[in-house]
């Protein structure tokens, strides 16, 4: 239901390339190791991981397992990368880019080192753990939010036609402040400029355009959102014509 959610963006597209394939990628095969949509330097770790080892036949609450854990290494290989980073002070994983890039990254990652030895040094390795809890956890089944972190850039079949490129979640208000209204993606997509707190109730006020009858996946709730996402192969964002399949229960 929005034009802007057509548009792939390369940061928005490297963030979801942990599990989701993309333009260039086979649509019968894994994700590749690098994404046409992000020109062909979407390199992660936790989607090679997952896209080698997803299975179908093991079905869905593998592949979340599989997503939970290779998401969880990536994590860590970042914080491990972050460290490196601040000693050789460049980051190999962009290469082309300017030194000035590379400078802001440094004294970045050296900040990041000099807070986590003072962590460390205070509250013991406990500190560092919860940090590292803190930004993982969210995005994994141990968390509610997982459900709409992993689920807002499908490749919907709209009840209108076509292919629905973006998904909201629709729980309830606790859900909602618990996703900082997040979870509201179509909407997000649909009114960029509208903050985050104001968008459940813009899709109060336009609630014919966010009904069952206009946009797919909303009010499957938590575990079915779940289960639809790693059931099957998915594009990201609509990135090839065809929707995904193997998304029922």
């Amino acid at each position: 239901s929005s034009l802007l959610a057509h548009t792939l963006i390369a940061g928005d597209a490297l963030f979801v390339a942990h599990r989701q394939s993309l333009a260039g990628d086979a649509a019968d095969g894994p994700p590749g190791f690098f994404g046409a949509a992000v020109g062909g330097l979407g390199i992660s770790i936790s989607r090679s991981f997952y896209g080698l080892f997803w299975s179908e036949r093991l079905g869905w609450a593998y592949n979340l397992a599989l997503y939970s854990f290779s998401m969880t290494f990536e994590r860590a290989a970042l914080c491990l990368n972050d460290k490196v980073v601040a000693i050789i002070g460049r980051n190999a994983f962009f290469p082309r880019k300017p030194q000035s890039f590379h400078d802001t990254c440094t004294a970045f990652a050296r900040v990041n080192a000099a807070t986590h030895m003072a962590l460390l040094a205070l509250a013991g390795p406990k500190a560092i753990l919860w940090l590292f809890l803190a930004e993982v956890g969210w995005q994994l089944p141990i968390h509610p939010a997982c459900a709409m972190f992993v689920s807002n850039h499908p490749s919907l079949d709209s009840p209108e036609g076509g292919c629905q490129p973006t998904a909201s979640i629709y729980v309830s208000d606790w859900y909602d402040w618990l996703t900082a209204f997040s979870n509201f993606h179509t909407e997000h997509h649909d009114f960029p400029d509208v903050p985050m707190w104001n968008l459940r109730e813009l899709r109060d006020e336009a609630a014919p355009f966010y009904a069952d009858e206009t946009i797919a996946g909303a009010r499957e709730g938590i575990l079915p959102t779940l289960r639809r996402c790693f059931s099957g192969r998915q594009f990201y964002a609509c990135s090839i014509t065809a929707v995904d399949d193997n998304t029922g229960p």
